[in-house]
């Protein structure tokens, strides 16, 4: 009866500490994830940026060359 008892006690402990140690590594790993994400999508954001200004660039150049077109003919 007490072995049974402290074998049952044991599990349970034993089940607790399982569950903590994995809570507690599953959130470590999420927030390290977010952390990647966070920095890749920054990335992204400035890369996008650099692309529009490009583009804008370019925009006003055709602008310019066509309105100088057009004021030759």
């Amino acid at each position: 009866m007490v072995l049974g008892d402290l074998l049952y006690l044991l599990i349970i402990i034993s089940l607790l500490l399982l569950f903590s140690v994995s809570l507690g590594l599953f959130i470590k790993r999420r927030t390290k994830n977010q952390s990647i994400k966070t920095e890749s999508l920054r990335n992204i954001e400035e890369k996008l940026d650099r692309l529009i200004e490009v583009l804008e660039k370019k925009r006003t150049n055709i602008i310019q060359l066509t309105g100088a077109l057009v004021v030759q003919q």
